[in-house]
């Protein structure tokens, strides 16, 4: 149920405009520039409402970030439909290979986001 309150959450967001002013990176308000992960809950936030250029251009992993959530809450949903447990999706060697290509991916777009800007 987290995925769907995720989602839900995202599309709300711009409701609470008290929030908008908050700042939720610790390394940015400590360190004053932005960390790997900085734009990502803006990133959902745009794709939520359907604009999803705007979510590439915040954060172009918040996009995969958000396809991967909704791919493994319907794959488990379509398992609870069913009655039966779904097998696994990723052997360990490959969530392992997963993670270290996402974590990879994270630092380019950083350093890429300096680069550019």
């Amino acid at each position: 149920m987290g995925v769907p309150a995720l989602f839900f959450a995202a599309y709300i967001w711009p409701a609470f405009g008290w929030l908008q002013g908050v700042r939720l990176c610790a390394v940015k308000g400590f360190l004053g520039c932005d960390c790997p992960g900085c734009g990502l809950i803006r990133s959902l936030v745009a794709l939520t409402h359907g604009r999803l250029r705007e979510s590439i251009d915040l954060h172009p992993l918040g996009v995969i970030i958000a396809g991967w959530l909704a791919y493994t809450f319907a794959r488990e949903v379509a398992a609870l439909a069913i009655g039966r447990s779904p097998p696994a999706l990723l052997k360990q060697w490959q969530r392992d290979l997963l993670l270290g290509a996402f974590l990879v991916a994270l630092m380019l777009q950083w350093v890429a986001k300096f680069v550019v800007s």
